[in-house]
């Protein structure tokens, strides 16, 4: 009945072998260790131990890198400008990240015509270049219509935020294209 010993660091070589952080049930091929803080490396080692108390010595470290589970914080839309009749013009400032840089946060853009009537379980009406501050509605819009934005970051991890600002424009009269 061969118990396992699992000693945890976050810094190579940095376990401390006078105790374990967890020890298996007796026979277990697997251990799965929670609580762990987001995009943090951990270090382990595991160490058997017999039924009389005897430890082996091995050393051997395998590492793993915990998921970003941490959507971008960002404070949503800044304005909603009418250019013409067929397009409306969108700003913001950018989202910051726990682990994604600035210059690779993607901003998905929500529209409606009706005040909060995005539907944020739908794909994204539009989806920006990485880094973008501003966009550009240039499809499907008609002339004399009230638009409803929300923009929304999302991280290289897929983690997007959940901000529900919303800002509107309505576009010019006027043929559209012209």
């Amino acid at each position: 009945n061969i118990v396992y010993l699992i000693y945890i660091s976050t810094t190579p070589a940095g376990e401390n072998f006078l105790t374990p952080n967890y020890t298996t049930a007796a026979g277990a091929t697997s251990f799965s260790v929670t609580g762990l803080t987001t995009s943090t490396t951990y270090y382990f080692v595991v160490r058997a131990m017999d039924e009389a108390g005897n430890v082996d010595t091995n050393t051997v470290e395998v590492s793993a890198t915990t998921l970003d589970a941490i959507p971008p914080t960002f404070g949503g839309a800044a304005t909603a400008t009418a250019v013409s009749s067929s397009q409306i013009d969108l700003t913001w400032t950018a989202a910051t990240d726990n682990v994604t840089p600035s210059s690779n946060i993607v901003y998905l853009i929500y529209i409606s015509t009706t005040s909060g009537g995005q539907d944020f379980l739908l794909p994204p009406s539009y989806t920006t270049a990485a880094g973008a501050t501003t966009y550009s509605v240039t499809g499907g819009l008609s002339s004399s219509t009230t638009y409803y934005f929300v923009v929304r970051a999302r991280d290289e991890a897929g983690n997007i935020d959940n901000n529900t600002v919303e800002v509107s424009a309505t576009t010019l009269f006027g043929t559209s294209g012209h």
